[in-house]
């Protein structure tokens, strides 16, 4: 037979799961967090294209502004978008582009499609003309918040040279358990998932071999105009 306090905890329980589940429709999240902080300093021209390449988004099942899902008290999944209503490759690659131009490089986004083929990236690279291209290729990104809030990512960065080749390459994944609030998860999910995306986001970025690379493609700065001295007329 239940105690009188564990009949207040199950009630209590019940309140938060039945309020969580009328909260559950039509959550957004920020992908504008406070600024990358880039390793790389430079000033030469970054290409750089975000390609969202998650099964459910190539397939048409979610949208490209699709990042999760927001579960309501009772496990019923419900999708959570980006607030910005652009594309989350679109979010990401905004976000990269503002770290890369505070650190001295002159960025082009090229704009990209679910599922785009590669040859139709490269060749919009090649267009652009940069000392350096990058390329995120996002294989898996989605949150998901009931009590706690998960967040699943697999995502590739890759420099390549003025020729299209691959000069460095580095990768993050995981499925990280973020933490969360039973009282209001929806909440938590929104402050939790920006701050991890930074963090995850540095840690792809500032990989030493992606750091090497995007410095090494810097256009080099030409030296000074040496002042000469002015010609002297022998005596005659």
């Amino acid at each position: 037979m239940l105690t009188a306090m564990a009949r207040i905890i199950a009630a209590m329980v019940l309140m938060a799961a039945t309020v969580a589940g009328g909260c559950a429709v039509g959550q957004q999240i920020s992908y504008n967090p406070p600024m990358l902080r880039l390793q790389a300093p430079g000033s030469g021209s970054v290409a750089l294209a975000v390609q969202d390449g998650r099964t459910e988004v190539r397939s048409g099942a979610k949208p490209p502004t699709f990042c999760g899902l927001l579960r309501s008290g009772f496990g019923i999944p419900y999708s959570v978008t980006t607030a910005s209503g652009r594309p989350l490759a679109a979010d990401l690659a905004y976000a990269i582009s503002r770290a890369l131009t505070a650190r001295g490089f002159r960025v082009a986004i090229v704009p990209t499609t679910p599922g785009q083929p590669d040859a139709a990236t490269m060749q919009a690279f090649a267009t652009q003309r940069g000392d350096r291209s990058l390329l995120i290729q996002i294989g898996e990104w989605k949150s998901d918040a009931m009590v706690r809030t998960t967040l699943d990512y697999r995502v590739t960065a890759q420099v390549r040279d003025g020729q299209g080749h691959v000069i460095a390459q580095s990768q993050i994944m995981g499925n990280d358990d973020l933490g969360g609030d039973v009282l209001d998860p929806g909440e938590y999910m929104k402050r939790a998932v920006p701050a991890a995306t930074r963090e995850r986001f540095e840690r792809l970025l500032n990989d030493p071999g992606i750091t090497k690379a995007l410095q090494a493609g810097a256009a080099p700065v030409p030296p000074p105009p040496v002042d000469q001295a002015p010609s002297v007329t022998p005596a005659s």
